[in-house]
C-alpha cells in the first residue's frame, strides 16, 4: 500500500466521522498534496492544495500563517507546472507574502521564489 492510498483511506474515515472543515482533514489533504509535490505530480498538488484553502479559508482567517503556506505552495505548484502559470503562481506568492509571520519564518524559502521569478521585495 502506498502513503497516498493511506492516506486516502484515512481521509474517507475523517470525511465519515468529522466535520468537513475539521483541523485533521485539513491536515490529511495537505499530507497527499505534499507527496504530490514530492514526486513532481504538480497538477495534482495544486488541485489537493486548492481544496485545503477553500476548508482553510472556512476555518481560519485569512492572516492565518497556515492559509499563507497554502498560498505559497499553490504558488510554487503553479511555477513548476509550466512558465505560463508564472503571472497566477505570482499572484498566490504575493498573498503568502502579505502575512507577516509567514514572512519571518520562511526568508530564505521566499527570497529564493522571488528570484527565481524575477520579483523584487
Amino acid at each position: 500500500m502506498t502513503a497516498i492510498s493511506t492516506y486516502k483511506n484515512g481521509l474517507e474515515v475523517e470525511c465519515v466521522a468529522l466535520p468537513p472543515d475539521y483541523t485533521n482533514i485539513i491536515m490529511t489533504l495537505t499530507n497527499i498534496a505534499q507527496i504530490h509535490r514530492e514526486r513532481a505530480n504538480y497538477v495534482l498538488a495544486q488541485e489537493v492544495y486548492m481544496e485545503v484553502l477553500n476548508l482553510q479559508e472556512n476555518k481560519l482567517r485569512s492572516s492565518h500563517v497556515d492559509v499563507a503556506f497554502t498560498h505559497f505552495n499553490i504558488g510554487m505548484a503553479l511555477f513548476h507546472i509550466e512558465r505560463e502559470y508564472c503571472n497566477l503562481a505570482l499572484d498566490y506568492l504575493q498573498e503568502a507574502y502579505m502575512v507577516r509571520s509567514f514572512w519571518v519564518m520562511t526568508p530564505w524559502r521566499l527570497l529564493l521564489c522571488c528570484f527565481t521569478l524575477g520579483m523584487s521585495l
